[in-house]
C-alpha cells in the first residue's frame, strides 16, 4: 500500500476495530426504546440519538463487509489451505464441518426461535416496552406516553 505501512496488518486491525464498533452500536440499538419513544423523550447515550446510532451502526456495517472482503482477499492462499489441507480433491476437512454445523444451528435456532434465542429475543422485547408499555408506549388521552408524562413532572417538579 504505502511505503512502511503493512497493508495485511492495517486490514486485520480495520476489520478487528470496525468489529468492536460494531458489536458497542449494536447493543445500544438491542436496548434502545422504539423510535417513537426515543424520539419523544429525546433519547441519548454519550449524547448520540438513535437515528445516529441506526446511521452509525449501518455505516460502520459496511466498512466492516469492505474490510472483510479485503481480509480475505489479503489472506486467501491461507483460507484455501484451510479447505483443502495440502489436498486438491478434499475440501470438507474437521473445521471446516464444525464452522458449518455452528452457523446450520445458529440458523435453525434462530428460525425455529429455540431456547437460548427465544429467551435473548424475549429479553430484548421486555428491555424495549419497559420504556412505556407494548411496543414502546402506549398513547394516553394527551397524545403522549407515560415516559414522556413522568419526564414532564418531574421537569415541572424541578421549576
Amino acid at each position: 500500500m504505502f511505503k512502511g505501512i503493512s497493508s495485511r496488518q492495517l486490514v486485520s486491525l480495520l476489520t478487528l476495530y470496525l468489529f468492536i464498533f460494531m458489536v458497542l452500536t449494536g447493543l445500544v440499538l438491542y436496548i434502545v426504546p422504539p423510535t417513537r419513544v426515543a424520539r419523544e423523550l429525546q433519547w441519548t447515550l454519550a449524547g448520540i440519538s438513535k437515528t445516529e446510532y441506526i446511521r452509525l451502526h449501518t455505516i460502520l456495517s459496511l466498512g466492516f463487509l469492505v474490510a472483510v472482503l479485503l481480509h480475505a482477499w489479503y489472506n486467501r492462499s491461507v483460507l484455501w489451505r484451510y479447505l483443502l489441507l495440502g489436498r486438491q480433491e478434499k475440501i470438507w476437512n474437521i473445521e471446516s464441518i464444525l464452522a458449518l454445523v455452528f452457523i446450520l444451528v445458529l440458523l435453525g435456532a434462530s428460525y425455529f426461535n429455540v431456547p437460548p434465542v427465544d429467551k435473548i429475543m424475549s429479553w430484548g422485547t421486555s428491555f424495549k416496552e419497559s420504556w412505556g408499555g407494548p411496543g414502546g408506549g402506549q398513547r394516553l388521552r394527551d397524545g403522549k406516553n407515560r415516559a414522556v408524562q413522568q419526564v414532564d413532572q418531574t421537569q415541572r417538579e424541578m421549576q
